[in-house]
């Protein structure tokens, strides 16, 4: 209409003066509008029931990747060089709630007036950022599923820098975050690179992309309350923050993703057959010729002489390919808590000429457990449980358990008969498990699900409700 009246020279009338007006009014609330949208969309994410994940890896079985088989027997991931350790002192900045966090928290430049450091594993309330708070069958909030707080929400924004080490220059870098409560959002060099919700299971997420060689920044912002509290309501102490370690580790292009080794006994026991699903995962450009890669298992006794060897060539692939190792073991020594015999899977992936790209390993206990005429059996025979329940709760440090703490649980237990311990209520540090399987106790592993406010009327409960059920 603009673009008329000025071709024919026509003097504009009041009318379509205020036309113009109008028009121009309203491409400038529509610009607003979409920046707010947008805005609203990346804020409110936390208050989404059906968004708890993005840009992160799919879980997986707890294992690490070396880069020698004597490396992976040893099975200490702390001592290899793939590894780099995030723990220790970081910035952080506290806020009252989201909207009034430093937007610019995650970049190189931002202003770090206010800031201060904490410690990583740490949760905020044992280091003087707000307070812990104890409840069984409430929400320490009064807003209704899905929103979360908005006015007193707590939010942690942490910062540090770390140096890619220079033989990771040509491998995949994925960060690891053992535990974080509640939302978490991660940055490399000022970019998200994922976002995540569940706050006893692992967040990890490939990183390679936003590397620079040498000096690299990394910053996370954490909410204290999202719509998973809801679902995370269990009967304990109330805290936030990172709450198991925190690290970085790298793998070659193509690697081991996942590990699922599986097994069925025969009833007398004298014979165990196995089915190992490995995941391979190839992050080149290329895909995977036929015969290309070899896989290689080794099977150790707990004495740790070798009962078992075999390879098999790798199917082609592109970018993600399953494959299935199949062995049987005769007369296994069997698991159990008097007795907790443990063999060691080693998992190999070679290129053709016999190059090691990853080598893995696996602690596999033979056992069968079973309920017959009203009695829990395991490998055929009637026991007791003799069971205590078990927090992650440290009386200094909240939420974050040592190893010595947990080494030393583990040394009570076994001295006063205890034979059996729940996780109540969640997924418990891959490490506690690994001391449960090698010392001996039988665990009743829970998931982190809990809504007991909700639970409690049939009416309100979230198990009723199909949108959360993804969540």
């Amino acid at each position: 209409m603009l673009t008329t009246l000025r071709t024919r020279q026509f003097q504009p009338s009041i009318k379509q003066l205020r036309l113009q007006y109008c028009f121009a009014k309203l491409i400038s609330l529509l610009a607003v509008s979409l920046i707010s949208l947008q805005a609203f969309a990346q804020a409110e994410r936390w208050q989404d029931h059906l968004v708890f994940e993005q840009n992160k890896q799919p879980p997986h079985a707890s294992f690490f990747s070396y880069s020698s088989l004597s490396n992976a027997v040893v099975d200490d991931y702390q001592a290899s060089s793939n590894f780099l350790d995030l723990n220790g002192r970081w910035q952080f900045h506290y806020a009252k709630n989201p909207f009034v966090a430093p937007s610019d928290f995650a970049n190189k430049q931002a202003k770090l007036d206010g800031w201060q450091s904490i410690q990583v594993p740490g949760n905020w309330e044992t280091q003087g950022f707000g307070r812990a708070i104890y409840l069984d069958e409430r929400y320490p909030f009064t807003t209704t599923w899905p929103n979360a707080p908005e006015d007193h929400n707590p939010t942690g924004s942490y910062r540090r820098q770390f140096e890619l080490p220079k033989e990771w220059q040509n491998k995949q870098v994925f960060l690891h975050i053992g535990a974080a409560r509640s939302a978490l959002s991660a940055h490399i060099n000022g970019v998200e690179v994922g976002y995540s919700q569940g706050a006893k299971t692992p967040a990890e997420f490939d990183i390679t992309p936003y590397l620079n060689q040498g000096e690299n920044l990394l910053a996370l912002q954490i909410i204290r309350w999202s719509d998973a509290s809801y679902l995370e309501s269990q009967d304990m102490l109330r805290v936030s923050g990172i709450e198991r370690d925190i690290y970085l580790y790298a793998a070659e292009k193509q690697r081991i993703a996942d590990i699922d080794a599986t097994y069925t006994l025969n009833a007398k026991l004298t014979k165990a057959n196995m089915a190992i699903k490995i995941k391979l995962n190839n992050h080149a450009k290329t895909a995977i010729n036929t015969a290309e890669l070899n896989l290689e298992y080794q099977l150790l006794s707990p004495q740790g002489t070798s009962t078992k060897l075999g390879q098999q060539a790798v199917a082609e692939f592109n970018q993600s390919l399953e494959q299935t190792l199949a062995l049987s073991v005769d007369s296994p020594a069997l698991w159990s808590a008097e007795t907790p015999s443990l063999y060691q899977l080693l998992i190999s992936l070679k290129t053709a000429d016999g190059t090691l790209l990853q080598a893995s390993s696996q602690k596999i206990g033979f056992r069968r457990v079973e309920i017959a005429q009203g009695q829990l059996l395991v490998n055929n025979k009637a026991i007791t449980i003799r069971g205590v329940d078990r927090h992650e709760t440290d009386p200094d440090t909240g939420h974050v358990v040592s190893r010595t703490s947990m080494e030393t649980d583990i040394r009570l237990m076994k001295q006063n008969n205890i034979n059996a311990v729940r996780s109540s209520h969640y997924p418990n540090d891959p490490y506690w498990l690994s001391l449960t399987d090698k010392y001996g106790l039988y665990v009743i592993d829970e998931a982190n699900i809990e809504s007991h406010p909700l639970a409690i009327d049939e009416k309100t409960q979230l198990g009723n409700e199909m949108s959360w059920l993804p969540a």
